[in-house]
């Protein structure tokens, strides 16, 4: 199963395997000091979850404040037990995986071809989380 998700006007889906929780956009708590490129600090049952946006990130701009709007906590690559979160657009469904299709590599985008569209490509994620 993959959530479905929007950055930078495509669709992508992630692996749900990788994510250990979906929740509604916050307001974070902002470091001045922190000069990594987080939008903020995510209190989740107490513990501090940094959060990327996706959409500012890949597509340059932030994203739209919408219900559909989410933070996907995951796993952070070589960090036992330690969460990131990613922001993103229109996470408001699940699809299945194609047989056949399926892409080794949980924590990344893989590209959701849309009829007329362009051809999303993969975005292995462990590169925007490896600085936090």
């Amino acid at each position: 199963m993959l959530i479905t998700l929007t950055v930078g006007g495509l669709r992508y889906g992630l692996d749900c395997n990788a994510a250990a929780a979906v929740v509604a956009l916050a307001d974070l708590k902002k470091d001045p000091a922190d000069v990594r490129e987080l939008e903020g600090i995510l209190d989740y049952h107490g513990a501090a979850v940094p959060v990327l946006d996706l959409n500012r990130k890949i597509a340059g701009r932030p994203s739209t404040d919408q219900l559909s709007t989410r933070i996907v906590l995951v796993s952070v690559p070589g960090g036992v037990g330690r969460l990131a979160g990613l922001i993103a657009e229109q996470i408001n469904e699940t699809a299945a995986e194609i047989p056949g299709t399926e892409r080794p590599g949980s924590l990344c985008l893989r590209g959701i071809a849309l009829k007329g569209g362009p051809t999303p490509r993969d975005i292995d994620l462990k590169s925007f989380l490896s600085d936090i």
